[in-house]
């Protein structure tokens, strides 16, 4: 697992998106190949720390709801291990000159730019759900179908590697747009029936 760290390290200090081939580019490319044969559960949450990073890079806000130099809010659903996982590997980053605020998520407060959704916070409630689409929140969850059930983006094992899949309808519904580059390595998914 040590020899992993670095890749990490690498990827977590991508360049932002408008470098297209850059390393961004590289660092999300490599955590789509990543191997995920750890039982350790906060190394497979450092990883999903950088696929969040990594997907922030890729997306496009309505400028309405991201104006220039505000901080880009990222909300954690789910237990305290795993928000605090995250937010010590997202800490003091920042994407296209918006430094990045995480906090534990709670339905009641202000939707966030970018909410990750553990497997333990579902099912979503369709208000809420409406309510984040609404706000044009980029919804990136771990549970199988994901994607297709609830949000934009949905991080899917196959073998011993995390993927990714992509709801286009889910991101336009929610204004946002995703670069070509991401979803060129994603898996396409559609809404549930």
């Amino acid at each position: 697992m040590p020899a992993l760290l670095p890749v990490l390290r690498c990827c977590l200090h991508a360049r932002p998106r408008h470098v297209p081939g850059g390393r961004a580019w590289l660092g999300l490319f490599l955590f789509a190949l990543l191997p995920l044969t750890t039982s350790a559960q906060g190394l497979e949450y450092r990883v999903k720390a950088g696929f969040i990073f990594n997907f922030a890079k890729f997306v496009q806000w309505p400028e309405e709801t991201l104006p220039a130099s505000v901080p880009l809010r990222i909300g954690v659903w789910g237990p305290t291990s795993v928000y605090d996982t995250i937010a010590t590997n997202l800490a003091g980053k920042e994407v296209d000159g918006h430094p990045l605020a995480i906090f534990p998520f709670d339905a009641e407060i202000e939707a966030p730019h970018l909410l990750f959704v553990h497997a333990d916070a579902e099912p979503i409630p369709p208000d809420l759900l409406q309510r984040l689409s609404l706000a044009h929140t980029l919804i990136i969850g771990e549970s199988p179908n994901f994607a297709s059930r609830y949000g934009v983006i949905g991080l899917v094992p196959r073998g011993d590697s995390l993927r990714f899949q992509i709801n286009v309808a889910a991101a336009k519904r929610a204004q946002l747009t995703l670069s070509g580059q991401l979803a060129r390595l994603a898996e396409i998914v559609k809404d549930h029936p």
